[in-house]
């Protein structure tokens, strides 16, 4: 699965919000984007891939958030297993032992 501009273009505009907050470093904005995009459409993958590396990001300052990325990215591979192979995906996952992308 590759990520091209069209399919940028077509996202659910709370996603794009989100994308834009955590470029900005604003997480908690970002987070509750992601969470009315969820809430929503709670089969968007690409609203929990996105959630899920924030978290990851955050996750790097405190671990709490780790856990969070991982079930949003393990939750966007159920609903969509071509999740795995998106290279963002790979690039930003969380540092955990137990961190999968396997589908449980």
């Amino acid at each position: 699965m590759r990520l091209k501009p069209k399919d940028l273009q077509n996202l659910n505009p709370l996603v794009k919000s989100g994308i834009i907050y955590t470029q900005l470093e604003d997480y908690d904005k970002a987070i509750a984007s992601f969470n009315e995009a969820v809430e929503q459409n709670p089969q968007d993958a690409l609203a929990f891939v996105f959630r899920g590396l924030t978290y990851a990001i955050m996750g790097e300052q405190e671990a709490a958030y780790r856990d969070n990325a991982c079930s949003d990215l393990q939750e966007a591979v159920r609903l969509d297993p071509r999740v795995r192979e998106l290279s963002i995906v790979k690039k930003r996952r969380p540092q955990d032992e137990n961190w999968s992308l396997r589908t449980q």
